[in-house]
């Protein structure tokens, strides 16, 4: 059998996790209450695994729109790190329905991009988060990489941005682009990151520079952007882990948000 080249394999990925999209919506799949979700939800959530190989799965979260689901976008949402929880962090932390409070009950996320389109959430790789790893399988999996694939060329992106909203001087935006090239000066480079840093950006969250600034408060009223409760302790209980319909029988002892893949 002729092997796949990487841009063939990740095309039968894609194509495998659109298709998960439509048979997910299993009877056995569905997730009938998560532990400590608000009584008002009104859209459909169903999870699982999709098996790589006899010795790796991958764990799925499938949020359907909160309205016309059957007319939506499917979004495919994949942490890097690279190797982090998109349940974790992308779900419960950046764009998903729900925030975990400091009590342990979730909140609806006002701005959830479920309101826009279906979401499917995939720990990867196959050690993080829910995903199953079998401990016979050597820790090594390169089937996943980092979203920021090339930093000469997707650097730019991000002082042009925090330059064009004015977090940066035009000086260190200069060194920016002089410095933190292929051929430029790492030292400078970093010395120009320094600089914005500690004396220009300021109190600014990196995930959204429009909201209020966060500071040291990390007890803020749930309503704050700013509140980001550690998901680890809601996503490691029991209630919460059955209703996900996880591997209970490997998940507790190894979970983590985040790991190497080299």
């Amino acid at each position: 059998m002729e092997k796949l080249s990487p841009r063939s394999a990740s095309h039968v990925l894609l194509l495998s996790l659109l298709m998960l999209s439509i048979t997910a919506r299993e009877a056995d799949a569905e997730i009938t209450n998560l532990p400590g979700q608000p009584e008002d939800v009104i859209f459909s959530q169903y999870s699982g695994y999709v098996s790589i190989d006899q010795n790796k799965k991958l764990f799925y979260w499938l949020v359907e729109a909160s309205t016309d689901a059957d007319l939506k976008p499917l979004l495919l949402w994949l942490n890097g790190g690279p190797g982090c929880s998109s349940i974790g962090y992308g779900a419960f932390q950046e764009i998903g329905p729900f925030r975990v409070l400091p009590s342990g009950k979730l909140s609806k996320r006002q701005f959830s991009w479920n309101t826009e389109a279906n979401l499917l959430f995939f720990d990867s790789h196959s050690d993080v988060g829910y995903s199953v790893r079998s401990v016979f399988e050597p820790a090594r999996d390169n089937s996943t990489g980092n979203p920021t694939l090339d930093r000469p060329t997707g650097d730019p992106g991000r002082y042009e941005y925090i330059w064009n909203h004015g977090l940066i001087s035009d000086t260190t935006y200069e060194n920016m682009w002089n410095f933190c090239t292929v051929d430029g000066d790492p030292e400078g480079c970093h010395k120009a990151w320094i600089e914005a840093n500690t004396n220009e950006i300021g109190d600014v969250n990196g995930y959204n520079i429009y909201a209020r600034p966060c500071g040291n408060n990390t007890a803020q009223k749930w309503e704050d952007f700013c509140l980001e409760t550690d998901p680890v302790t809601y996503t490691k209980r029991k209630e919460v882990q059955e209703s996900f319909h996880v591997d209970t029988s490997y998940i507790p002892l190894n979970y983590t948000l985040c790991r190497s893949c080299s």
